[in-house]
């Protein structure tokens, strides 16, 4: 009776240790996916709040609110960057890091004749992805 015991409470412990595990992995998944999705809305704001700045300011030169929209899209690649590389050292996040990429790269792709403008920038951070 006491070897049946010990088996039952060995085997509890394995289902424990694998429950945590993938209530770790799933949670990790799920993070991936919100941190690669909000960069993503950022970087496209950004960009979409480009664009009606030097449409309000054009004409004149270099004025300072369009200097500080693109310093903000510079620092969302940057800040994509650093994501990515954060993200793609995690353990257990590959696989779920790649497939966000490919749909952020999709939205970017639907979006690039409409932000033609910006190809650079949109360049930039698919380099990135």
């Amino acid at each position: 009776m006491n070897i049946l015991n010990n088996v039952l409470v060995q085997y509890q412990q394995y289902q424990r240790m694998q429950l945590k595990q993938m209530q770790t992995q799933i949670k990790n998944q799920v993070q991936t996916q919100f941190y690669v999705d909000e960069n993503q809305q950022n970087f496209i704001n950004l960009l979409y709040s480009l664009r009606i700045v030097n449409e309000h300011f054009k004409g004149q030169k270099k004025p300072p609110m369009v200097i500080i929209c693109r310093n903000k899209v510079i620092l969302q690649i940057n800040l994509s960057n650093s994501i990515h590389y954060d993200l793609g050292s995690q353990k257990d996040t590959g696989e779920m890091l790649a497939k966000e990429k490919n749909n952020a790269m999709n939205i970017l792709n639907q979006l690039e004749p409409d932000l033609n403008e910006f190809k650079d920038y949109i360049n930039g951070i698919k380099k990135i992805a």
